[in-house]
């Protein structure tokens, strides 16, 4: 599996393609990602129906108990049973879905980051010390001279002070790369945490994109039984949805910030010991 990724990586980064890591990823667990996806719509969709076939069964039983308090023909047991043979399949499709989908995620969820801590060791193993201290490789070509010696130290102090002069020209600060550097303390954060957090988010994906589609079948439901008295729910959910998201949007740059000062603490704490 890391080689696969590591090959798709690369394919994505020389075609020049955005996020070219979440695509390796995708292609890497394709099959188990898709298949946990169908599964989660599934449940989603049987979910949202399910309510509305209990209704039907519900009715039956009100005739029934009528046409016995009334004396009139009764309605066909065979309805009756139709309907409670449905329910029990469609329950049992949900809990089929639920269970597979989650069992899907959590085979892709441990996979992705067994593999990306796989990964980043490799990578953390073939970095150089420049890379570590936080500078970009120079990629000025260095003059044939003898390692360690005057003329090669010349043409360092030559180079810092262009890239001074074109830092003083933006109001910028000299520093060949991030400046942070990927100490083990960052590295080892990534392997942990980061990874963790992909882990979970392998698991949760699906409903983030199938909850809409249950919500927007619950909503029509509601409409078609319910008529003009289910539109205060769904006015009070069309109010509150921009409110949702600038708070989802508020804890995402939070944890944006918070990543900065978790690798610094974590970078001090392995420093110390």
């Amino acid at each position: 599996m890391v080689a696969k990724l590591q090959a798709s990586f690369q394919r994505r980064r020389e075609q020049g393609k955005k996020r070219p890591l979440l695509g390796a990823l995708y292609d890497t667990f394709k099959f188990e990602f898709i298949v946990g996806g169908i599964c989660q719509l599934l449940a989603s969709v049987v979910q949202s129906i399910d309510p509305f076939v209990l209704r039907y069964l519900i009715d039956f039983a009100l005739k029934a108990w009528v046409a016995r308090r009334s004396n009139k023909p009764a309605t066909p047991i065979g309805e009756g049973i139709d309907l409670v043979i449905g329910i029990t399949a469609m329950q049992f499709t949900q809990s089929m879905a639920t269970n597979h989908s989650i069992y899907r995620g959590m085979i892709v969820d441990s996979q992705a980051r067994a593999v990306l801590i796989a990964v980043i060791f490799d990578k953390a193993v073939k970095l150089s010390c420049r890379a570590k201290a936080g500078g970009q490789a120079i990629l000025e070509a260095l003059p044939q001279v003898k390692p360690g010696s005057e003329a090669e130290r010349k043409w360092y102090k030559r180079l810092l002070k262009k890239k001074q002069k074109e830092a003083n020209n933006l109001g910028q600060r000299v520093v060949l790369g991030d400046g942070q550097g990927w100490g083990n303390g960052r590295i080892i954060n990534l392997m942990s945490t980061d990874t963790y957090r992909i882990d979970t988010a392998s698991g949760f994906f699906h409903m983030v994109w199938c909850l809409p589609i249950a919500i927007l079948i619950t909503v029509t439901l509601l409409i078609m039984n319910m008529t003009y008295s289910a539109l205060p729910g769904l006015g009070l959910i069309t109010l509150s949805f921009p409110l949702l998201l600038r708070a989802v949007w508020s804890l995402f740059r939070r944890r944006m910030a918070i990543n900065k000062v978790t690798d610094h603490r974590i970078s001090l704490t392995q420093e110390i010991l």
